[in-house]
């Protein structure tokens, strides 16, 4: 009997192939020039096969050309993009297709040679987002379109003016702080807005020359519908977004999405404001083959939880809690955090040991 084949237009050709002894489906993505089966075996019936298009193919050849040609290994390439080593390995190996976040990565890192190769993508925006790795492309929309409300409102320009001012070839990799360094920092900042060492923080309250803070139900002037987009459908894919309301960015726009937890806006909001504090390098929306992407540096998205971690919950509160044996659930509800948070600050104190209890000896 041979296999059943069901072919979708999407944005590739994709081809399912339904194994008529197991039931099962294997994909198979497929060019106008056909479809190149990686995998040698074809006894192998559940194995997946994975064909790229033209345009893909082009990619992964100049990044291993580049790689090569200035002597990275992939693991320095891994540290200067912001890909994983174990997903530049199998892209360059061909085992699978890179989703857009990865392309465009590397056609950032590229620059020139990609786009004599004419390849590139096109530039969208910058702002900053807290949402899901792979947030779906109608919420990217609908927070663009907030994003260029509120620069066309508070602004001089529309979001898309500082997108096209920038330049695709600055692309350094993320410096990461200290451990140290960052609760200086944070306990800098709770001393800043007059706070005792152990007093409770409201984020909500806080006011930054130059930031405009508000939550999504402050802003005013959006349509209906996409208010019910991200408030509702869309909801749990985004927390936060700063936006950069000028062309050098001195004043910015920071709305939070209030449809979420109150601990959960805590700690979304104090990200936004240390990004912003930390003059970290703003997310690049972009949008490939009809997908939105964006990248994000993993260094800055860590130090900016660190921070508004150590600036909700201070140092010297955790260590009273692991020293006096308190309650985790009833120190979250005094400063208005998750328990899960507070375990975060007690590991990255290196306290946790301690606070478990566990002791260690040598055997006799």
């Amino acid at each position: 009997m041979s296999d059943d084949v069901l072919r979708h237009n999407l944005s590739f050709n994709i081809m399912c192939v339904i194994n008529p002894a197991s039931h099962k489906i294997k994909y198979s993505l497929f060019s106008e020039r056909g479809c190149v089966n990686n995998s040698p075996s074809h006894k192998d019936e559940e194995k997946l096969l994975f064909c790229m298009d033209s345009q893909t193919e082009l990619l992964i050849k100049l990044l291993k050309e580049k790689r090569e040609a200035q002597g990275y290994s992939l693991r320095k390439l891994s540290s200067i993009i912001g890909v994983s080593f174990s997903t530049l390995g199998r892209v360059e190996r061909g085992d699978g297709e890179p989703d857009n976040n990865t392309k465009i990565r590397i056609l950032e890192w590229l620059g020139d040679d990609a786009r004599r190769a004419g390849l590139n993508f096109d530039s969208v925006a910058l702002v900053h987002f807290r949402a899901r790795k792979q947030v779906d492309s109608e919420t990217v929309q609908g927070l663009l379109r907030v994003a260029d409300y509120l620069k066309r409102k508070y602004g001089s320009d529309s979001i898309h003016t500082v997108m096209e001012q920038s330049s695709t070839e600055d692309f350094d990799a993320a410096i990461s702080l200290t451990k140290d360094e960052m609760e200086i920092m944070a306990n800098a900042f709770r001393k800043d807005v007059g706070l005792l060492e152990n007093e409770p923080l409201d984020p909500f309250r806080l006011k930054i020359e130059g930031v405009e803070i508000m939550s999504f139900a402050e802003v005013s002037g959006l349509d209906d519908y996409l208010k019910s987009q991200l408030l509702n459908s869309g909801k749990q894919s985004w927390s936060a977004m700063s936006i950069p309301l000028e062309e050098d960015t001195d004043k910015w726009a920071i709305v939070w999405n209030n449809s979420q937890s109150q601990k959960r806006q805590r700690v979304s909001l104090l990200e936004e404001i240390w990004h912003i504090l930390l003059g970290h390098k703003l997310t690049r929306i972009t949008k490939v083959a009809d997908i939105y992407g964006r990248t994000f540096a993993e260094v800055d998205e860590h130090d900016a939880y660190y921070l508004a971690a150590a600036t909700l919950l201070p140092s010297v509160v955790i260590k009273k809690l692991v020293k006096e044996k308190q309650k985790i659930s009833e120190v979250a509800a005094a400063y208005g955090t998750t328990t899960e948070l507070i375990e975060y600050r007690i590991k990255r104190l290196g306290l946790w040991r301690e606070y478990k209890g566990m002791k260690v000896t040598l055997s006799a």
